[in-house]
């Protein structure tokens, strides 16, 4: 720029610029710090939470004298843990298993796949369970 005009011209475009990035980078580091808060570890929450699941899938065994989980009950304490599912999911499947369920405890598979699962033509052959 060698005119007058043309310095303040570009000095201009130069202070946009300069407000832009100062801009950019106090809404990046804002966006940090909710994103930051989302992610704080509440240890009291935390407890509470566990406890409150180990109160809802534990129920009194009487070999062990006191209340317990059996491999069932812990894997859904883990998967209402770790946030896999909630506690309404969880509740339909079992719902939905009681519904599909003989009265030995058992799922038949060609009933399940008659009533849920896909076309017969995508249907693979069930695996032996050894």
């Amino acid at each position: 720029a060698s005119t007058e005009s043309g310095k303040i011209f570009g000095a201009f475009w130069m202070v946009c610029g300069v407000g832009a990035l100062a801009a950019m980078l106090s809404s990046f580091v804002e966006l940090m710090f909710q994103i930051k808060a989302t992610e704080r570890w509440d240890e009291a929450h935390q407890k509470v939470r566990f406890y409150r699941l180990v109160k809802l899938c534990t129920r009194p065994i009487t070999s062990l004298g006191d209340f317990g989980m059996d491999a069932y009950d812990f894997l859904k304490f883990g998967v209402l843990l770790q946030g896999i599912a909630t506690q309404e999911e969880v509740e339909a499947i079992e719902a939905r298993y009681a519904e599909l369920a003989d009265p030995s405890g058992n799922v038949n598979c060609a009933k399940l796949a008659e009533l849920d699962g896909p076309p017969t033509s995508l249907l693979a052959t069930p695996r032996n369970s050894s």
